[in-house]
């Protein structure tokens, strides 16, 4: 069994650039500190701090609670490195990618569920660590599946960005598909409940600024 207090690597944090690479929580504290992928030590002071990386917010209008409740991927935009949509839908290509989008959108959904429930655990014990050594194993145990449920989320998400789309809100299984409305870019925006593609909004309006097509 380690020392508490004990410098000892984390995982391999996410490389720079990473979309998963914002700031890195340590529960124990309650700070942020800048991510290890963007600095160069790479240690913790504390065996129990959480080497995942996020940023509060996941989606611009997801309306999820900020960290330390695992509410980390940014906004999440389909655009090449100028800034400029890689792809533009028709009503009709987004709609035949609906099975598709849906079928990834209720997995991201089912494993952003799971993800809370360890993040929470996670955050229950931390503090204890300090003065329960042995709790580290369970914080080990947590850590890891924070890891692992927040690169297969990323992967999904990388999957649905690959079709063109956006991911706005994984509990909620928002995504935009951007489109051409009256000789400008707009969003067609669907979420995982709604049978079908029924409404959008302009680049900068949000979920809150959908209108129905008519």
């Amino acid at each position: 069994m380690e020392e508490i207090g004990e410098r000892r690597p984390v995982a391999a944090a996410p490389p720079p650039g990473s979309s998963l690479c914002r700031t890195s929580f340590v529960p124990a504290v309650g700070r942020r500190r800048p991510c290890p992928a963007t600095v160069a030590d790479r240690c913790s002071s504390a065996p129990w701090a959480v080497a995942p990386c996020w940023c509060a917010g996941w989606g611009r209008n997801a309306g999820l609670s900020p960290c330390p409740s695992t509410a980390g991927w940014p906004c999440t935009r389909a655009r090449d490195g100028a800034g400029a949509v890689q792809r533009l839908f028709t009503l009709e290509q987004a709609r035949a990618l609906l099975p598709q989008i849906r079928e990834i959108a209720g997995r991201m959904r089912d494993l952003k569920a799971l993800l809370d429930r360890h993040h929470a655990a996670f955050a229950f014990l931390a503090p204890r660590a300090e003065r329960e050594p042995h709790l580290i194993g369970a914080l080990d145990h947590h850590r890891s599946a924070i890891q692992r449920l927040m690169a297969d989320i990323q992967r999904h998400m990388d999957a649905v960005h690959a079709l063109g789309a956006e991911v706005k809100g994984i509990e909620q299984g928002l995504v935009d598909f951007p489109t051409e409305r009256d000789g400008r870019i707009v969003y067609l925006c669907w979420m995982i409940d709604e049978p079908d593609i029924a409404w959008w909004h302009e680049l900068d309006a949000g979920f809150p600024g959908r209108q129905p097509l008519v």
